[in-house]
């Protein structure tokens, strides 16, 4: 099965002038969504539409560090058909002059696909803190990356996948993220396709890759 990143629309056209579209009205609320596991309290998430901002199915913003993206009811609709990663809905209302909008923060939970991501043939892109770029790399397992990172402890160190690839017994997602590695997030052909079928505004794509072939 082939996949593609994905991520929120920058075309002017789309989204209009300003970028994220989106001015977070509940940042404490913002910030309490985990990275990691679902939340424990019942957030509810409030943004202004931005001066200059269009409406889409998928709004941008920089207020939430967590792994998603914020949809309209319509996309979360046409999601109940497909196989997504383990996730949770947070409501999230956006206001538009007088004008107010049902939304919800999609929310992937990011426990499991860690184990997923085959790390001898995948690559990553090695960045310290002020982003200089020390090249790529790969890893035998997850924890050997983990020990790279602890060893060198003076510098921050991201690891974004410059090449993925996923273990044969990947069960097949159309959406899921892998968000120890900047948040990257995934769909699959047939929901992409989907997605351009619909109209659904506000994604945008990049070059596919493929699962893993034993």
């Amino acid at each position: 099965m082939k996949y593609y990143p994905i991520r929120n629309s920058l075309e002017t056209k789309v989204v209009g002038r300003k970028y994220p579209q989106l001015e977070c009205n509940s940042l404490v609320y913002a910030h309490a969504i985990p990275i990691h596991g679902s939340c424990k309290k019942q957030i509810k998430l409030s943004f202004n539409l931005a001066k200059g901002a269009k409406i889409t199915d998928v709004l941008s913003t920089f207020a939430i560090s967590a792994c998603g993206f914020i949809v309209s009811e319509r996309l979360k609709e046409l999601l109940k058909d497909f196989n997504l990663e383990r996730h949770e809905y947070i409501p999230t209302e956006i206001i538009s002059g007088e004008n107010k909008y049902k939304y919800f923060f999609l929310h992937f939970l990011g426990e499991d696909m860690i184990h997923c991501l085959d790390y001898q043939r995948s690559i990553f892109r090695v960045v310290e803190w002020g982003f200089k770029d020390l090249g790529t790399k790969s890893f035998d397992s997850f924890d050997s990356l983990k020990e790279y990172i602890k060893k060198d402890k003076d510098n921050f160190l991201m690891m974004p996948l410059e090449h993925v690839v996923l273990k044969e017994e990947f069960k097949e997602l159309d959406l899921f993220s892998i968000p120890q590695f900047a948040n990257e997030m995934y769909v699959s052909e047939q929901l992409k396709a989907i997605i351009a079928n619909e109209k659904i505004t506000g994604f945008s794509f990049e070059d596919y890759f493929q699962r893993a072939k034993a």
